[in-house]
């Protein structure tokens, strides 16, 4: 479903993607961690070229491209495989929801603007909004627009999910509500790549985890051996940092 092979990515004197390998396979969901600055956006954005790779071989489900050489018809190919879910919802603020899910339809897959709708209210019917339909963004909660942004998503039926720290910009309260949904989509099949700050939401939806640090791949297993048996000592000092804080923020709640 997905290859990577050799994926370098550079800007300026920074180089951010160190020849990165991995794959998916399809159905598969696969959660990304680490620090701050370790590539892990970047990586995910690489995976539809939202960031072009300067190097490297990338295949993500009937597309595959060649970084040192490629045309644009190439790119286009690459991104029609997968949907992204960004930290910060990227809702066309200027229209209404159903609005914000049929525009890709039209416009990159040449669908009616009457099945368009159709596709668009089903998938808003599923995430329980549908009666926000004709609400604008700045009509709708965090959450609220994080759901709208998984059913555009959704809706555009790609090979491949990607999320972008799909938490990470939401009111503590509605976190889990996003979770929970994410792992409904995951029990149906969909094969995902979750760049994820919540450790112990990678622990409960993902078959496998990868922890970057300074553009590499440091360690790749499944939860279990990553999270709770790390082999390698940079995973294990972001690990203890992170249980750290969250021992902290616990006590505080207290």
């Amino acid at each position: 479903m997905i290859s990577a092979t050799n994926l370098h990515k550079s800007y300026g004197q920074t180089h951010v993607l160190k020849g990165i390998d991995f794959t998916v396979q399809e159905g598969e969901v696969v959660a990304i961690i680490g620090p701050s600055g370790s590539g892990k956006t970047t990586l995910l954005r690489s995976l539809n070229s939202l960031d072009i790779p300067d190097k490297g071989e990338l295949t993500v489900g009937e597309a595959t491209i060649q970084f040192e050489r490629y045309h644009k018809k190439d790119l286009l190919k690459l991104r029609q495989q997968s949907s992204m879910v960004f930290q910060h919802y990227h809702l066309f603020q200027n229209k209404r929801a159903l609005e914000n899910i049929t525009e890709g339809l039209i416009v990159s897959q040449n669908m009616s603007k009457k099945e368009a709708e159709k596709v668009g209210e089903q998938f808003l019917s599923r995430i329980g909004l549908l009666h926000k339909k004709d609400a604008f963004p700045s009509e709708l909660s965090g959450g609220q627009q994080q759901r709208i942004g998984i059913a555009r998503a959704l809706a555009m039926n790609p090979a491949v999910l990607l999320f972008d720290e799909p938490t990470s910009a939401l009111d503590p309260e509605m976190v889990g509500e996003i979770l929970e949904m994410i792992k409904d989509i995951a029990s149906q099949g969909m094969t995902m790549v979750i760049v994820t700050h919540e450790i112990s939401f990678a622990k409960d939806v993902a078959d496998t985890v990868i922890f970057m640090a300074d553009g590499e791949i440091v360690e790749k297993g499944s939860p279990e051996d990553v999270l709770l048996k790390p082999q390698h000592e940079r995973t294990k000092q972001f690990l203890s940092r992170i249980h750290r804080g969250m021992w902290q923020r616990s006590e505080e709640d207290i």
